[in-house]
């Protein structure tokens, strides 16, 4: 048996338009996506409201220290001033945040519940 794992990420509608267009193909967030296969798109202000093209394969994801967020940046798909608002540099050091990292994961094409749960593609 194989465990499937999806994440659930509050995203704006501009950039879940963003998404949907392919000019967003990467997913970046300050935490590990810790091995999910599939991401589940919601809409930031109401969380109960997945997008239609919503559910989404993921790829593997990388680390990246923040020295490469011009680079994160750019595979982000989003301008700079959105870029810094959603990935602030943490300020205060402490054991728990050492690590002011960014993580990146390829973000597939949508995809429904039955092609999810086909056999042999998770």
């Amino acid at each position: 048996m194989r465990l499937t794992r999806i994440i659930t990420a509050k995203i704006r509608p501009e950039i879940m338009e963003l998404v949907s267009s392919g000019a967003k193909r990467f997913e970046v967030r300050m935490e590990s996506f810790q091995d999910a296969d599939f991401i589940r798109y919601v809409h930031a202000d109401a969380p109960d409201v997945q997008f239609e093209d919503g559910l989404r394969r993921l790829g593997c994801e990388r680390r990246f220290g923040r020295e490469s967020d011009e680079f994160v940046r750019e595979l982000s798909g989003v301008d700079d001033e959105t870029f810094r608002e959603l990935f602030p540099r943490r300020r205060i050091w402490s054991p728990a945040t050492r690590f002011d990292d960014l993580y990146v994961a390829p973000i597939g094409e949508p995809v429904t519940l039955d092609q999810m749960f086909e056999r042999g593609n998770v």
